[in-house]
């Protein structure tokens, strides 16, 4: 066989020949690119190879709906499970013959696919309903101690190996259980990195699976664990997570819990159920990302306990906050982002106090995604107020004017801000967070307003966009110039005489004035990758929402288009942002703009990385889906934008 060394020199050779630039050319590379590769020849099959291998089943593509992924999930595994059965039988035939000392017919032997393949593997997904083999007409016995039964609490010998010799009903081999098809993975996968479990624990067959992996424990070579169960008994009498977060491999660095347990039975009971088989006290150094994904009502003592171990926690996702999770997280001393599914008032007025009592000295990241309850203007700018070491990352559902002017104070450290409802913040405000922030890249304001009575407030008028020195008449420098890549806000109050009837100009041919400006700023972001400047329309229908909107502040029009904005035509001067090569993606959705084939021709000449844009009107629709099939296919396009701002 050829060495790499000693085939001709050219890129390919080149990328074979060292190893780190390997590594990433493999990354990139689809499945199918790399079964081309492998059919070139036999040093690029040795080296493509592994490859294949890398992620067992391969990894599902994003933003595919539920059932198509686990059909995909489902095709895949039945082509894989047959490799595993029979490797199992391969090394049981192998143990029949070391016993029988036939060693010459081990030459006859193939080795199996999983035994040759296997070390390359590093990331495993597996369903636990995917580990069954097909069963035969006749069942076999299942152990039916009940979960509460003392021997299988107390877990002893005698109570691990007959776990360990359960046969679930649907399998065809007795010798095989489900739990056992996992381990021999385990066992055949020495470099395996990241698993995910998706399982049940419902019935006592998916009991006992459960329980025999957390008493044998995950691969030491583990660093990333995603376990995702659904189970019938409430979370504070479970014991499978307890024991779970016992079992973690030392050398873990992410850990994700998804449980989905009955919420009407966690209500009414009481949280001192608890088990304490979980009391571990050897620290876990190298955790450094943990997500409790759990959607139960309160959490059990266990998983509090289990946050002494994180002393090097960097990141923490989880359902709610209160006092009690403050308390456990005083041991976090490296904590540097949080992330809350949703906080009340009480909950940020609790997370302010203990901010400023010293908790979470090196938190800069604060992602709450959902608030209940009313709007809590002064409890989220006493949030912000608070942060020791200044905010670099924030994402909030609300923020109102005293939230926007603690911003404001925090622009120096800023990089990423994403705002759901902006209710009552001013256009100047959001000037200020764009001109005092040097380190900002990504910036999104989304436009929600929470009833049909409220006004949305959440644009910056054209004026302070454009932020001109009277005196130079010149466009006054802003500090994220260079470092921006993500601009999704709205730009309003651009007069269209016939149009709107908001912004009237005040002489002929002020709008083409002021839409001129608007490019010069927008192509000052020079490392642009994502703009988006359409109206994203709240849940509802909001033409509706006129009527009880006094004429100064009707934005939308009849169609629920924004209608004081960009023009976003070659002739309302998008040839200003020319210079914008970075740019991937463009959203004008519910914009009532003027964009054809003429402006599609010139994005696709000037940006060359152009993925996406999203957003035409019904009208313009099919022009632009007819031009874009036939000439580039390669960009997406879609009425709406899916995506929301979400880079």
């Amino acid at each position: 066989m050829a060495s790499p060394s000693s085939l001709p020199s050219t890129p390919a050779t080149i990328a074979l020949q060292i190893p780190e630039l390997l590594d990433q050319l493999g990354s990139h590379l689809s499945r199918r690119d790399i079964i081309n590769f492998c059919l070139v020849n036999k040093t690029w099959n040795a080296v493509f190879t592994p490859y294949l291998w890398r992620s067992i089943p391969m990894a599902t593509p994003p933003y595919t709906g539920h059932n198509y992924t686990m059909d995909l999930l489902v095709r895949k595994w039945n082509r894989f499970l047959p490799l595993i059965v029979q490797d199992i039988l391969y090394e049981q035939q192998q143990q029949q013959r070391h016993i029988t000392s036939e060693v010459e017919n081990n030459k006859n032997v193939s080795v199996p696919a999983l035994s040759k393949y296997g070390r390359w593997i590093q990331t495993l997904y597996v369903d636990q309903k995917l580990l069954l083999i097909p069963y035969s007409p006749e069942p076999y016995q299942v152990i039916t101690m009940a979960p509460g039964h003392p021997a299988i609490a107390n877990a002893t010998a005698d109570t691990v190996a007959a776990v360990q010799r359960h046969s679930h009903l649907h399998n065809h081999n007795p010798n095989l259980t489900t739990a056992e098809i996992l381990f021999h993975l385990f066992k055949r996968c020495p470099d395996l990195q990241t698993l995910q479990i998706h399982g049940q624990d419902k019935l006592s067959a998916e009991y006992y699976f459960w329980k025999t992996v957390v008493t044998r424990g995950f691969p030491d070579s583990l660093r990333e664990l995603h376990i995702i169960l659904d189970a019938s008994i409430s979370l504070s009498k479970s014991t499978i997570l307890a024991l779970l977060l016992a079992r973690c491999p030392l050398g873990l660095r992410k850990l994700t819990l998804d449980a989905d347990y009955p919420c009407r039975i966690e209500r009414n009971e009481s949280l001192g159920v608890d088990t304490k088989e979980d009391v571990v006290r050897a620290p876990l150094p190298a955790l450094t990302d943990l997500r409790f994904e759990l959607l139960g009502y309160r959490y059990p003592p266990s998983y509090v306990r289990f946050l002494r171990r994180c002393v090097n926690l960097e990141s923490f996702y989880l359902r709610s906050y209160d006092n009690t999770w403050a308390q456990a997280l005083r041991f976090c001393s490296c904590l540097e982002r949080l992330t809350v599914i949703a906080m009340d008032k009480l909950a940020f007025s609790n997370f302010a106090s203990a901010i400023t009592s010293g908790l979470f000295l090196r938190l800069d990241g604060l992602h709450v995604l959902a608030e209940s309850g009313t709007n809590s203007d002064l409890e989220v700018a006493s949030v912000i107020r608070a942060c020791h070491s200044g905010w670099r990352l924030l994402r909030l559902p609300y923020i109102g004017p005293l939230s926007a002017d603690a911003l404001i104070t925090h622009c120096s450290n800023l990089e990423e801000l994403e705002i759901c409802v902006a209710d009552g913040v001013a256009s100047h405000q959001i000037r200020q967070i764009l001109s005092f922030s040097p380190c900002l890249v990504k910036f999104i304001v989304h436009h929600r307003p929470d009833g049909p009575d409220a006004v949305d407030r959440a644009f910056i008028s054209a004026t302070d966009f454009i932020d001109l020195n009277p005196t130079s008449d010149t466009l006054n420098p802003w500090a994220c110039e260079s470092t921006l890549k993500v601009f999704c806000a709205r730009i309003a109050r651009i007069p269209r005489p016939g149009v709107t009837k908001v912004a009237r100009e005040e002489y002929p041919g002020q709008r083409n004035d002021i839409q001129q400006r608007v490019y010069e700023r927008l192509a000052r972001f020079t490392n642009l990758e994502r703009l988006a400047l359409g109206h994203q329309s709240p849940r509802g229908n909001r033409s509706s929402w006129n009527a009880f909107l006094p004429p100064e502040e009707e934005l939308l029009g009849d169609n629920n288009e924004h209608t004081d904005c960009l023009d976003m035509t070659l002739t309302s001067g998008l040839g200003r942002l020319a210079g914008l090569k970075k740019i991937r993606k463009v959203c004008v959705m519910a914009m009532q703009t003027s964009i054809g084939i003429e402006e599609l021709k010139w994005m696709a000449e000037h940006w060359p990385k152009l993925e996406a844009v999203h957003g035409f009107l019904h009208n313009r629709t099919w022009i632009v889906t007819d031009w874009l099939i036939l000439n580039r296919w390669d960009i997406k396009h879609s009425r709406d934008c899916p995506d929301r701002g979400d880079d």
